[in-house]
């Protein structure tokens, strides 16, 4: 079951997120080079939330978690909107939400 979802999961991410339902390409070294695009920016974004962090968050059976980032810049976006699963979170962003 983990094998397979190390295998599923990037390719889900690619069809729902990463524009790969229907190639907007055509020929294969296109197609070749927009699936190398989606797969480096999945690659990105699957480490730059802290593993633990999810791992953290069962364990407390907290409703949210957010990883802080200091340098990004504020986002008009409700923090608290839905309980789930971590979230990376600009700094001024959850300030201001907290106050």
């Amino acid at each position: 079951m983990v094998r397979r979802k190390r295998v599923e999961e990037p390719f889900g991410w690619a069809k729902a997120t990463g524009l790969m339902r229907r190639r907007r390409r055509r020929g294969r070294p296109k197609a070749q080079w927009q699936f190398r695009l989606a797969a480096a920016v999945y690659n990105i974004f699957s480490r730059l939330l802290s593993p633990a962090l999810k791992r953290f968050q069962e364990q407390l059976g907290a409703p949210f978690a957010f990883q802080v980032v200091l340098e990004a810049d504020y986002v008009a976006a409700d923090c608290f909107a839905k309980p789930g699963g971590p979230l990376i979170v600009p700094a001024r962003t959850l300030l201001s939400q907290l106050l």
